[in-house]
This record gives structure tokens, C-alpha cells and sequence, in this order.
């Protein structure tokens, strides 16, 4: 009789217990915006911690006070007694330890939902909503999480963080505190949390300073002033070097475009400030055309590191000096040569910024040169020959402009090539110049050049007397590449990713955008947040 009172004594307390835990998270959480709108989590956890307590073992030994109360000491009078609520006791202990997952499902069908982490406050291990985003946010005081809601309508987590009363801001002018001017509500886009949009909110201060000064206090989790987290930076950042489109990385991250650009460019104002002022030896000066209308942009770029220092907007000489007065002086101290094509505007602006710096002139836009002329005289002996009924020419544009490695095994054009044509006589001095290429001594190359030059004169052909005219003004640049042997091989390597840059965003009208894109794909910078 007295084990069948005992154990219905117990199963009815624990029901009771499970019953007042149950309605007390009904009413502390579901309902407590409505009746009791200002309770916090630390107060439903307080009650219903007095409800149900954690600790199994003050479970049992209540019971076991409240019958000695009950029957006056009676029950410990008898040996047996005594040895059977002991008996009881462990067994509810080892009862409610191994079923705690059962207990917890009881729980859930009662409360006719899915407990959050917090509900299970009795669990050791478990933490919970708040605590979590504690930890994972890496808050520390003054900076805590007060309230965590969950929207399951529009897919959304909102974390509210708040300020420990009583916090005071330093003043770096007078070492005291400073003065709080006012408070302002901001919110940040943080990591989805599963498939939950979540955003950070809190109202943080602006502080006075002695000297006038008002300024919006750091926040640990973004940097100042911005929209988005300092892990969603990361992971915005990281995207974009992926997949290279700002609207495709937008959509897939449910962000606003400009907040996309936006983190591109803070990225890239990180980088341009960590990037180490290391010395550059050779450099290369070349333009971009990057929207109709003949509308160029100079980029400098650094040959040895395959990236781009920096670019400006236009062509001009004072463009090219801005770019050069990037560098600093020891920077510009070190550089050895510059490589470009032949312009003007440029080779004035490496003259008086860099005068210890030799000039090479890019050996591609040169063999560019001798191609056009080429291509001139062949249009022109082409339109000679049509007036007499002749097509020798046609459709052989191409076959002139290639190198004699890839048509010594054509049968067609050494057929053409038989019939001494101007364009013959053309074609055979440009491949003759590239032996040019080849010396090593500056001696040899000018006694090379001379010969060529006198070839040149000799053939009568104008436009191939033009192009050999503008190498004798520039060849001391011609000559520095048998010295430093470097090109813009690489600068027009960087233009043709700059060219997919520009058809990844569907065309760029504005300069800044160009420049921060180029900057974040091919500038090599560190674009991690601080």
C-alpha cells in the first residue's frame, strides 16, 4: 500500500510540475507581447526555472521533505521506509536522466509546437537563443544580446543587441568619459541562420568629444557605418571573386545591388590602405577604351607582380603624372624601365617623374605598326590591280598579316608571294625586321637597323618609309628592350580581363565602377575585413 501511495504521489507532482512548466511558457513567450510586454528572457527563465528545477535530484528530495512534513516523521521511523524513498529517489533520477529526449517530445505535443533551444533549460549542454548569438557573434561587455524574434511568415531572424546600463564611452581627447550626444536605431544584414533571413539590431551611441567632435561608437560585429556584418562582408567578398557579377552575387545572397557595391568598394579602399609600399622595377603604362565614343582609361600596371597598381580616367599627360605620383619617392627611386607604346603624352610623363627610368617601347604595338603598313600597301596595290581586271589580292588580307613560321607550309600564298608584288617587298621587310628582336648587343642591333633602314628607303614603298621614319625618333626605345627585355605582354593580358570585367556587368558608364572592379579582380589586394 505504502509503494503504490508513494509512486502515485510522485507521478502526480510530476504532471503538476509538467502542466506549470507548460502554461508558464505559453504565457511568458507566446503571449507576453500582449500581456506582459515587458518581461525579458532571464525573467521567463527565472520562472520557470522555479517551476521545474533543473537539478533531478531536488526533485526527488522535495517530495521525500514534503511527506516527513506530512506525516510528521512517521515515514523515517521505519527502517524499511526510509530505505524504500531512497530507493524511489534514485530510480527517479535514472528515469528522468534516460528519458529526457521522451520528456522533451511530451513537451513539444503539449506546447502544440517545436520548443526552441531555450525551452529545454533543464538540458545541461543546451544553450540558449540569446547565449548562442552571444557566442557566435563574439559580443563581450559592454554588448549583449537581449531578445531574439522569430518571423515565421517572412522568413526572418532579428537579434536585439543591447547596451549594459550604466556603460561610459572613453574620450581620447581628455582620457575621461565622453559625453553620449544621442542614441540611433541600426540594423545589419547578418549570415542567413538556416534558411532565415537574420538581422542585427541595436540602437548605439554617438558620443561628444571635448573637441566638438560627434562620433557614432564602434559596433563589434560591422565596421563603421555600414549596412551589412563583417562575416556577411566576407562572404559577399568571397562570392564575388567566384562568380564576378555584383547582380548575380546579389541575387543570390537577397541583397540590394548597391549594398553589393558598396561592399566591393569598402573592400577595395581596405586593400588600396594594407597594400606594403614595396619597390617595383619595371612598370607598364597602356590605355583601355571602356565605353563608346573613344573614351579611354591609362592603367599602371606592375609587370613583375601581374596586377594593376592603379588607373585614371583619359590619356593625357597630366593623367599619366597622377598615376606616377602614386608612387612614392622611394618606389619611383627604384624603378629600372617603363613599358609602353609610343605615345607621347606617356614617355613625357616617365621623363620628368622617373628620369633614371628607360623607356621600352612595347616590341607588339611596333610589329602593329609594321602590319598596318602592310595592310596599306596591299590595299592599295589591291585596288590597282582590280582597275585591270586582275583579283590577285582578294581574300588575301590575312595571309600577309600572319608570320612566315605559319605560311612556309601554305602553298597558296608562296604562289603569291612568287609574283613580286609590292606587298611581297612589304611583307619581306617586316618579317626581316623581327630579327631586330634578337641581338643581344646594342651595337649589333643599330648596324641591323641601319641595313634595314637602308632596304626600306630603297623599296619606294611610302608607307613602309613612314613606320621606319617613327622608329628612327624612338630608337633609343627600341633599343632599351635588348637591355631590360620586357613588354606589355602583360598590360594587354590584364586589358582582355578588364574587357570581361566590362561584359560580366553588361557594359560600365561610370569610371568608378570601372576602377573598383578593376582594382577588386586584378589588383591582388588583401580584401578580407579587418
Amino acid at each position: 500500500m505504502f509503494w503504490i501511495k508513494g509512486i502515485k504521489s510522485a507521478l502526480i507532482a510530476l504532471c503538476a510540475s509538467v502542466m506549470l512548466a507548460s502554461a508558464a511558457y505559453w504565457c511568458a513567450w507566446l503571449n507576453r507581447a500582449t500581456i506582459w510586454p515587458n518581461i525579458t528572457d532571464d525573467l521567463v527563465s527565472t520562472l520557470l526555472n522555479l517551476w521545474f528545477p533543473s537539478q533531478l535530484p531536488v526533485f526527488t528530495v522535495g517530495i521525500l521533505v514534503y511527506y516527513v512534513i506530512k506525516l510528521k516523521g512517521k515515514v523515517l521511523s521505519n527502517r524499511r521506509n526510509t530505505y524504500a524513498w531512497l530507493l524511489l529517489s534514485v530510480l527517479s533520477m535514472l528515469v528522468l536522466t534516460f528519458w529526457k529526449s521522451s520528456f522533451n517530445l511530451v513537451l513539444r505535443v503539449i506546447c502544440c509546437e517545436s520548443l526552441p533551444v531555450w525551452a529545454c533549460w533543464w538540458s545541461r549542454g543546451w544553450v540558449k537563443d540569446s547565449e548562442f548569438y552571444q557566442q557566435v557573434l563574439g559580443l563581450q561587455t559592454p554588448w549583449k544580446v537581449e531578445q531574439v524574434e522569430l518571423d515565421m511568415a517572412a522568413q526572418r531572424v532579428v537579434v536585439h543587441v543591447g547596451v549594459e546600463p550604466g556603460t561610459k564611452w572613453g574620450d581620447p581627447v581628455t582620457r575621461g568619459a565622453a559625453h553620449v550626444h544621442q542614441w540611433r536605431q541600426r540594423t545589419w544584414r547578418h549570415l542567413d541562420t538556416c534558411q532565415f533571413e537574420t538581422v542585427i539590431s541595436a540602437q548605439v551611441p554617438s558620443v561628444k568629444y571635448a573637441d566638438g567632435r560627434v562620433e557614432e561608437v564602434a559596433v563589434p560585429w560591422a565596421e563603421r557605418y555600414q549596412r551589412v556584418t563583417r562575416l556577411m562582408a566576407q562572404a559577399v567578398v568571397v562570392w564575388l571573386q567566384a562568380c564576378g557579377s555584383v547582380s548575380q552575387v546579389a541575387k543570390v545572397m537577397r541583397l540590394h545591388w548597391h549594398t553589393v557595391n558598396a561592399i566591393m568598394k569598402a573592400a577595395v579602399e581596405r586593400g588600396l590602405e594594407r597594400r606594403q609600399r614595396e619597390p617595383i622595377q619595371y612598370l607598364g603604362l597602356d590605355e583601355k577604351s571602356f565605353r563608346r565614343g573613344h573614351v579611354y582609361a591609362t592603367m599602371l600596371n606592375d609587370l613583375d607582380g601581374g596586377r594593376v597598381w592603379d588607373l585614371v580616367e583619359g590619356r593625357k599627360e597630366e593623367q599619366a603624372r597622377k598615376l606616377l605620383q602614386g608612387l612614392d619617392a622611394t618606389q619611383r627611386a627604384g624603378v629600372k624601365a617603363v613599358a609602353m607604346d609610343i605615345w607621347s603624352a606617356y614617355r613625357n610623363a616617365v621623363e620628368n617623374l622617373l628620369p633614371q627610368a628607360d623607356i621600352v617601347h612595347d616590341k607588339f604595338h611596333l610589329c602593329a605598326y609594321l602590319n598596318k603598313a602592310v595592310d596599306t600597301v596591299r590595299k592599295a596595290e589591291h585596288r590597282q590591280l582590280a582597275r585591270s581586271g586582275r583579283q590577285t589580292l582578294k581574300g588575301s588580307k590575312y595571309l600577309w598579316l600572319r608570320n612566315f613560321p605559319d605560311l612556309r607550309l601554305q602553298p597558296s600564298f608562296r604562289q603569291l608571294y612568287r609574283l613580286n608584288l609590292r606587298t611581297s617587298r612589304a611583307w619581306r621587310l617586316k618579317e626581316t625586321f623581327g630579327g631586330f628582336w634578337q641581338y643581344c648587343y646594342e651595337g649589333s642591333a643599330r648596324k641591323f637597323f641601319g641595313d634595314w633602314l637602308a632596304q626600306v628607303c630603297r623599296s619606294g614603298l611610302t608607307p613602309m618609309k613612314k613606320v621606319a621614319e617613327m622608329f628612327v625618333r624612338h630608337l633609343p626605345g627600341l633599343l632599351n628592350y635588348l637591355k631590360h627585355r620586357i613588354t606589355n605582354a602583360a598590360s594587354e593580358g590584364i586589358n582582355s580581363q578588364t574587357a570581361r570585367i566590362i561584359a560580366n556587368a553588361r557594359g560600365l558608364s561610370c569610371f568608378e565602377n570601372l576602377r573598383t572592379r578593376v582594382l577588386f579582380f586584378l589588383g591582388k589586394l588583401d580584401l578580407s575585413p579587418a
